[in-house]
């Protein structure tokens, strides 16, 4: 199902772009192989089967499948480049042996969030994978094989406890994410509109259900999925174990968090903003139980700023 949509949209997309069929030929089944991957990473049974194998040849096996969509696209549209693969492989191995190496230690755990977001805050993707025509985006094929990388070495290599992850929230995720987005979306807008951050955006007119159903799913899945992962289920986790209280944890990774962002939004309100967003997510996670939660309540938030906001800070 997911291949048929993405499938739909790589026409419709290569039609309103005029991409050459020839490119688009060759940039679908690499997002169709890396979207397989990603897949596998967060679907349960998936990983069981994949943990069968003991975490050194897990590793292997994360690594060497990195560079493929890499190859798939580049090797016929020209621009493959044995740099780029070397970097990516290496970034893989990097991903993938950590706790091979390091251990199950809190410290470990930390240095390994550090490990995940500097590739992805410093942009490390875009001139590793080259677009074959202008503005394709296809580093976000590299996005997608770190955050799954990053993901399988969590919970298959590290076998971190108490995240309770998964791509689809259950029905408690669901009830406790919507309440703690309801808790914070007046206070959210109130200090966005306060603080200038924020306008109204003019009316999308009848594209307004797709745009809030497109954009919830895409975050939920992507970034509401790395995120929370790694800021709740990992470090608010390895906080909460290291100081033995929940509050700091929470309170931590929320600031941490938010500082993350002014490296996107140079601006002190908008981190204030992330921060007070990250207390919410990280109460949804510890009431639910589940990272889900928290995945829900972040990609409503998400939704509400993009479909309905524009950013003016």
């Amino acid at each position: 199902m997911v291949w048929s949509v993405q499938c739909i949209a790589a026409v419709i997309y290569s039609q309103q772009k005029d991409i050459p069929s020839a490119i688009a030929l060759a940039a679908v089944p690499a997002f169709l192989l890396e979207t397989a991957f990603y897949l596998a990473a967060g679907i349960r049974q998936t990983r069981e089967q994949l943990e069968r194998l003991r975490p050194p040849i897990l590793a292997v096996a994360m690594t060497a499948s990195a560079p493929l969509p890499y190859m798939v696209y580049s090797l016929p549209t020209g621009v493959f480049a044995w740099e780029s693969a070397l970097v990516i492989l290496g970034l893989a191995g990097l991903a993938s042996f950590w706790f091979v190496v390091a251990g199950k230690r809190a410290w470990t755990d930390m240095l390994y969030l550090l490990v995940m977001a500097a590739p992805v805050i410093w942009k490390t993707f875009k001139p590793l994978y080259e677009d074959p025509f202008p503005n394709l985006q296809l580093h976000v094929l590299g996005v997608l094989m770190w955050y799954r990388t990053g993901l399988l070495a969590v919970l298959s290599i590290r076998r971190m406890e108490g995240i309770n992850f998964g791509f689809v929230p259950r029905k408690l995720d669901w009830a406790v994410g919507i309440r703690h987005f309801a808790y914070f979306l007046p206070l959210g807008l109130l200090i966005g509109f306060g603080l200038g951050l924020f306008r109204v955006r003019p009316s999308m007119g009848w594209m307004l259900p797709v745009a809030i159903v497109g954009t919830f799913v895409v975050t939920l899945c992507v970034l509401a999925t790395a995120e929370e992962f790694f800021f709740r289920g990992l470090l608010q986790q390895s906080l909460t174990r290291a100081s033995g209280s929940e509050w700091v944890g929470l309170i931590v990774a929320s600031i941490i968090f938010g500082a993350v962002h002014i490296l996107k939004y140079p601006n002190w309100g908008f981190v204030a903003l992330a921060t007070c967003t990250g207390v919410f997510y990280g109460r949804a996670f510890l009431q639910a139980g589940s990272v889900r939660a928290a995945m829900v309540t972040h990609a409503l938030v998400v939704t509400v700023w993009q479909v309905f906001l524009v950013y003016t800070g």
